[in-house]
């Protein structure tokens, strides 16, 4: 998932390293987005004083955009989510004990694809 985070942030001129990338696991991806704005804006007007106040040239809802086109092509290269294993374990432990559903920040369709890839998603209610 990294990966596509990390090709449209070298591609559009944004900071997000990967520990950043952990700290912010389950926040909406356009959030994190103009997070990330936000704080180039922020370090841009710094470096510049007020007379030459800038704003980032795309907006977070473009940048999701050029995140999901790199992740489209990330699979297209055959590299592919696989399951979290410790997850999965209790998941199939507790099938059918529990109600169990899945949360995400990821986007549904997705996240459904990778269920289904990993032939989990008759596990959930």
């Amino acid at each position: 998932y990294y990966e596509s985070w990390k090709r449209t942030c070298d591609e559009v001129g944004l900071s997000f390293p990967i520990e950043r990338f952990y700290a912010m696991a389950g926040m909406p991806v356009v959030d994190i987005f103009q997070v990330l704005i936000d704080e180039w804006n922020n370090a841009a007007n710094q470096e510049n004083g007020e007379e030459g106040k800038q704003s980032f040239h795309l907006t977070a809802e473009e940048c999701e955009e050029k995140k999901k086109a790199h992740h489209a092509n990330i699979e297209a290269e055959g590299k592919l989510a696989g399951p979290i294993d410790v997850v999965v374990d209790i998941v199939k432990s507790n099938h059918g004990k529990i109600p169990m559903a899945v949360a995400s920040s990821g986007w549904r369709d997705h996240v459904m694809d990778g269920l289904k890839r990993n032939d989990i998603l008759h596990l959930f209610d």
